[in-house]
């Protein structure tokens, strides 16, 4: 009987067997130097990288395509594919060509994925964004319309959860958060109004059978993750939510194959003593980018005076979640006042931090195994700098307000690693170095085989010299590359016929051969490179073992670094503009004199304004003509309150802020997520949110309520909206609109006050002077607002005689 012979599967076949496993990502299969890839991935990958699509062979009768990347550049076009909305699976060579033919002539070399890059899990820096979180979320459904969502960063060790959150509230949360990917059941993924909102902010969705999301599945990866034996030590509030933490934590895991480390307990979003901002105040304060989507312009353009990348993410999640407790404010408060007045010490330690990487992504990097040598570099640097920084604070500290002690304290650290790394690191590698970077000088093993490989190559030099002489060839020289390792060449017009060289090359210049005692030598040499690297590696092993032992004190030392970054960053702006110190209590008044719009802090002679709320009165009515400067006011007051219990200075003469809890806003129709509604639909349904979530200790901003249906029903929807806020919600409510009839109002209830926008005319041109005043716009002065424009001069004058008409008829 003849004995079977196995079939020896092709490359195309071995990829495609792989790929099953991996059907929603593209695969980077390695093959030498490169990563290939085939099939609809490789038509895929080459119009999106615009690199050359071939083929290889056939599989099934049918040509193979084929594309493929330099491994040592392959980050760069995993990036971009990234930013494209695709996953990266990368599967790895783990064997040599050796040791697969040890296992039979027709088996292929071993591959294996060893990790799957997704744009909501990727933590290289190259990858992400570095000035804001990189989140994925997970959304579950509970019933129509109402959310549980767990959200995590894994670059930052951030896990957050919410429960039982409206569409509306969602969609807030997204903005605020702009993650990069979203987890949803496929059924939620078809949703019209889901899908809409993914693509309208960009957010890739992943989508999965419902069973991904069940129960028994979600309890059974948090127990096994946290090794707990009871999901209650998590205080985890429904059943929907431990689906989303449970499936979020479950897809992380499986892109990080085996590399994951344990997230912390999730914490409870709603839980925490936080200001709530709606989505529509982010996008009409352009918060963090302006109407075009463009960062210059937005308001934390002006804002941000970080210094370093830690700071400008945690500025952003600092905005987004003011206080709401006063003393807690002070603390910060006090912290930016003390660097006010102590410019030498703001000044010395933000020459410091300039020179800070990001700590807290360097320190995910280690744990999560995904290291370089140079992070052994960056991570001394990184703990000098926090050592300098520390030693600038000390000096008088106990006397400094106890939230910078605390920054302090936290800044303290046993130093124990700083020293290995101090004595085991060399600072003079590259950057993508990966040998000799460690210092030889205090690892004796190393030392050894650094100074045999010296002695080693000093006899190439010789047996050169030896060479020469027996040749004489005072061309000849001896050198070697990664191809064909070491070499004798000579110039092609020298002929070499001693027995001793072994012809090996020829080329159009030169001839290169070999010899015994070369070849002795490299097998030397390369011997030794190959136990240095070896030794190398146990070092960088060894170091980042003690790393991710450090990790929870080194997110510690990052986060406080940030936070100090951050403080310092608002009394720089203070400085610079002379802000003032807002008052915070737990009052229902606010009293901001001189207010001004952060976004116009350069604009000279710009009309500062007071907005007044108090016991007396919480609604006022704004009325006044377009470009008059009504969105401006809202808009400034909105950004005061934030600004305040974010613990900053405000642009205002004096501010005094009753704690709020909640910010709405509704001005404008311009939501993607409303497509297929009308524009008063939108209204409606915005409208209708805040009046449904508002409190008395709740700011609201109204704009034009009620102008997208006809008159009667816009008024009588205006004037009801303001009556509900009177009398159930009782907020703090800014009205601005061009119903005169709803300041009849201010005449029946005493909480109700009128604001205006004061404009002057003279010799029938109109001058605004941007300045808000007690009292009722006499006129909407629209036919003013369309000559501004540039309108026909017809229409200017038919629109005059038929305003005087019904100003005739009133």
């Amino acid at each position: 009987m003849k004995k079977k012979i196995d079939k020896k599967i092709s490359i195309t076949e071995h990829y495609f067997s792989i790929k099953k496993q991996y059907n929603d990502a593209i695969l980077f299969y390695r093959l030498g130097d490169f990563y290939e890839i085939f099939g609809e991935d490789a038509i895929k990958v080459s119009k999106i990288l615009s690199i050359v699509l071939t083929h290889r062979g056939k599989l099934q009768n049918s040509r193979v395509e084929m594309c493929g990347v330099p491994h040592h550049s392959s980050r760069v076009y995993i990036s971009k594919l990234l930013k494209s909305g695709l996953k990266v699976a990368i599967c790895e060579q783990m064997e040599s060509a050796e040791e697969a033919k040890s296992r039979g002539c027709n088996s292929v070399i071993k591959r294996e994925v060893v990790r799957v890059f997704t744009p909501g899990t990727a933590i290289d820096d190259d990858m992400i964004s570095n000035d804001r979180n990189n989140y994925i979320v997970s959304i579950v459904i509970e019933k129509e319309e109402i959310f549980s969502i767990a959200y995590v960063d894994i670059s930052s060790k951030d896990f957050f959860y919410q429960s039982q959150i409206s569409y509306q509230e969602l969609y807030s949360v997204l903005v605020a958060l702009h993650p990069s990917e979203s987890l949803l059941s496929d059924k939620l993924a078809q949703d019209t109004k889901i899908s809409h909102m993914m693509a309208s902010m960009n957010i890739m969705m992943t989508s999965y059978d419902e069973s991904y999301f069940s129960y028994n599945r979600s309890r059974h990866t948090i127990l096994e993750h946290y090794s707990i034996a009871d999901e209650k030590v998590l205080d985890i509030p429904n059943r929907t939510t431990l689906c989303a933490i449970g499936s979020i934590i479950e897809y992380i895991v499986s892109t990080q194959i085996g590399n994951m480390y344990v997230l912390d307990y999730p914490i409870n979003r709603q839980e925490m003593s936080r200001m709530s901002i709606d989505a529509s105040v982010i996008k009409s304060l352009e918060l963090f980018e302006t109407v075009e989507r463009k960062h210059k312009g937005s308001v934390i353009s002006t804002l941000d005076r970080t210094i370093t990348v830690e700071g400008k993410r945690l500025l952003k999640t600092i905005l987004l979640n003011p206080l709401c407790v006063p003393e807690d404010i002070e603390a910060r408060l006090d912290v930016v006042e003390y660097y006010v007045q102590n410019t030498q010490k703001r000044i010395l330690i933000s020459e410091l931090l300039s020179e800070a990487s990001d700590l807290e992504r360097l320190v995910s990097r280690f744990v999560l195994g995904y290291t370089k040598p140079y992070d052994l570099v960056l991570l001394k640097h990184e703990l000098q700098n926090i050592i300098s920084i520390s030693k600038l604070m000390e000096s008088n500290i106990s006397n400094n307000p106890s939230l910078l002690q605390g920054i302090y304290e936290n800044l303290s650290f046993s130093h124990e690693l700083f020293e290995k790394l101090c004595r085991f690191v060399n600072d003079n590698i590259e950057k993508n170095a990966d040998s000799y970077y460690v210092n030889i000088t205090h690892h004796e093993k190393l030392n050894l085989l650094n100074e045999k490989v010296c002695q080693l190559e000093s006899q190439v030099q010789g047996l050169m010299n030896e060479y020469r002489n027996d040749t004489g060839i005072i061309g000849l020289k001896i050198t070697n590359n990664n191809l064909i390792g070491y070499y004798v060449e000579v110039p092609v017009k020298y002929e070499i016929k001693d027995e001793r060289f072994i012809r090996k090359q020829g080329l159009s210049q030169v001839t290169r051969y070999t010899t015994v005692e070369l070849i002795q030598l490299e097998s030397e040499i390369i011997a030794c490179k190959i136990e240095y690297k070896n030794l190398e590696n146990e070092v960088l092993s060894e170091l980042s073992e003690e790393v991710k032992n450090c990790s929870e004190v080194l997110y510690r030392l990052a986060r406080n670094r940030a936070y100090l970054d951050v403080l310092i960053s608002f009394s720089s702006l203070s400085t610079c503009y002379d802000f003032v110190r807002p008052v915070l209590d737990n009052s229902l008044s606010i009293d901001i004199i001189g207010g001004q719009h952060p976004s116009f802090l350069d604009v000279d002679n710009f009309m500062v304004n007071d907005l007044r709320f108090s016991d007396d009165n919480n609604i006022s009515i704004l009325t006044g003509p377009n470009m008059a400067g009504k969105s401006t006011f809202l808009r400034q007051n909105m950004m005061i309150i934030i600004m305040a219990q974010s613990g900053m200075f405000v642009p205002a003469k004096s501010a005094r802020i009753g704690i709020v809890d909640k910010i709405f806003s509704r001005v404008g129709a311009y939501d993607n997520i409303s497509r297929g509604y009308s524009t008063f639909m939108i209204e409606m349904v915005e409208t209708a949110f805040i009046l449904n979530n508002a409190t008395d200790r709740s700011f609201i901003i109204l704009d034009e309520v009620g102008r997208g249906t006809s008159l009667y029903d816009g008024l009588a929807i205006a004037q009801s909206t303001i009556e509900y806020l009177l009398l159930y919600s009782k907020s703090r409510v800014l009205f601005a609109t061009h119903y005169k009839e709803l300041s009849d109002l201010a005449t029946k209830h005493k909480l109700i006050s009128c604001l205006c926008l004061n404009v002057k005319v003279d010799d029938g041109k109109m001058y605004f002077t941007y300045k808000v005043k007690e009292g009722v716009s006499d006129k909407s002065y629209g036919i003013y607002v369309a000559k501004l424009a540039g309108a026909p001069k017809f229409l200017l004058e038919r629109a005059q005689e038929i305003l005087s008409k019904y100003e005739l008829s009133e």
